[in-house]
């Protein structure tokens, strides 16, 4: 079983990766607002992951 910090990682990157995927699909008829919020999360996330990285846990 991995550590906890190690699974929130692989979580975190999962997340990333579709997002990813997500923006590179959004149909750019549906306006700049879908790819556009899709992308805050995905930068979220990988902020998120990279706080977690440095062992700052206070998201």
């Amino acid at each position: 079983m991995a550590p906890p910090n190690a699974e929130l990682r692989q979580k975190l990157q999962y997340i990333c990766d579709m997002l990813e995927q997500l923006r590179v699909i959004a149909p750019s008829q549906a306006g700049p607002l879908l790819p556009y919020l899709i992308d805050v999360a995905r930068l979220e996330a990988s902020e998120t992951m990279m706080r977690q990285r440095q062992g700052k846990t206070d998201t």
